[in-house]
């Protein structure tokens, strides 16, 4: 998605298109990020920043957020059709780099547990993400590559209406985050 507001042209997001080529809905820029690291297809550094709900105060600042890159994201995927439905786990293990955090927290001690806040808001929006991806029955992470490849059977029955049997599957995301590095500011 591109405008031009005045005489930059700027890009806001991406369409994502159902099989009729038509529009489903528009992802921004941090859904088209985690649609990258669900594809698989992110290459080089992936900058993003989260909000820590623990950590929010009512402060002029948003001080909850926290940001952060990494260099790479591995992906390990596995499928099963199980009950009448395809079911997915994606597996990520995400090396990560703070750069920026507007809170008290002692990271050098207690380090996990950022870590495990990191990693289930990080979950919570890729699974935010895909229930769009269900409700509007389309496919661009690839899943039905996988299902044909590992369930050949069970989804050869669904190939023409692969959209709707996605999103009746169940998609599990878990998270693996580890802080490599605190950062300058930090």
């Amino acid at each position: 998605v591109i405008r031009k507001p005045e005489e930059d042209i700027v890009a806001t997001g991406s369409l994502l298109l159902n099989k009729k080529g038509k529009y489903a809905f528009t992802l921004d820029h941090t859904e088209n990020q985690l649609l990258q690291m669900l594809q698989n297809m992110k290459k080089g550094p992936l900058t993003l920043s989260i909000e820590l709900p623990e950590e929010k105060t009512d402060a002029i600042f948003n001080t909850g957020t926290l940001s952060f890159f990494t260099l790479q994201v591995k992906r390990k995927l596995a499928v099963s059709y199980e009950q009448n439905k395809f079911h997915f786990d994606i597996h990520f293990t995400i090396p990560i780099h703070l750069t920026e955090k507007h809170f008290t927290f002692d990271i050098r001690n207690e380090a996990p547990k950022l870590e495990a806040e990191i990693n289930q808001q990080l979950e919570k929006q890729m699974k935010a993400l895909i229930t769009k991806i269900q409700e509007h029955e389309i496919d661009p992470i690839g899943l039905g590559l996988y299902a044909r490849g590992y369930q050949y059977k069970a989804w050869e029955g669904v190939q023409d209406d692969w959209g709707h049997a996605l999103s009746e599957a169940e998609v599990n995301i878990h998270i693996h985050t580890e802080i490599k590095n605190m950062g300058e500011t930090i």
